[in-house]
């Protein structure tokens, strides 16, 4: 499967162009800027974690570096319902959490001028967590902010998850 889609007819200079990471949860499309992607994974057994919020799937060990994996359908409030058959796991850069998708379904260059402004289209709803809404054809992908979704509040929680990990393993 090629991930890799270009919707930038004309585009003298890449600072036009935002480049995403395209996933799934259940059939909606969700975007991520790239430049906050540090990897994306295969799912895998994750180890649960005691008295974590119920958003928090668990921690997985990649390289000698302990992530907290987030449940992001429980995170906005969303069915939890199964994964699809491919689920993976999206690794946040500069911080160590990542979050389970259905699927990755492309990397998508989109010119700037085929992104909408979230508060024209979304008045009245609470969009804390979505920076824009890009137009593709007739598809619609919701561009998230990485940062909003996981708040000051949820990066303790790692911290301290980290921390108390790491302090059981040095017993």
């Amino acid at each position: 499967m090629q991930l890799k889609e270009t919707y930038n007819k004309g585009v003298e200079s890449m600072e036009e162009v935002t480049q995403l990471v395209v996933f799934k949860l259940g059939k909606e499309s969700y975007g991520v800027s790239i430049t906050n992607v540090k990897e994306i994974i295969e799912m895998k057994s994750l180890y649960a974690i005691p008295e974590a919020p119920g958003y928090i799937e668990g921690m997985l060990n990649i390289r000698g570096e302990v992530h907290v994996i987030f449940n992001i359908r429980k995170k906005f409030g969303m069915n939890d319902g199964e994964y699809s058959t491919n689920p993976k796991i999206v690794l946040v850069n500069e911080k160590k959490v990542g979050f389970i998708v259905d699927e990755v379904s492309k990397i998508l260059n989109i010119e700037k001028e085929n992104i909408e402004n979230v508060d024209a289209v979304l008045k009245g709803f609470d969009k804390k967590y979505i920076d824009g809404i890009a137009k593709i054809e007739e598809e619609i992908i919701i561009i998230l902010n990485l940062c909003k979704i996981l708040s000051i509040r949820d990066e303790v929680e790692v911290e301290k998850t980290i921390e108390n990990q790491n302090v059981k393993n040095s017993v």
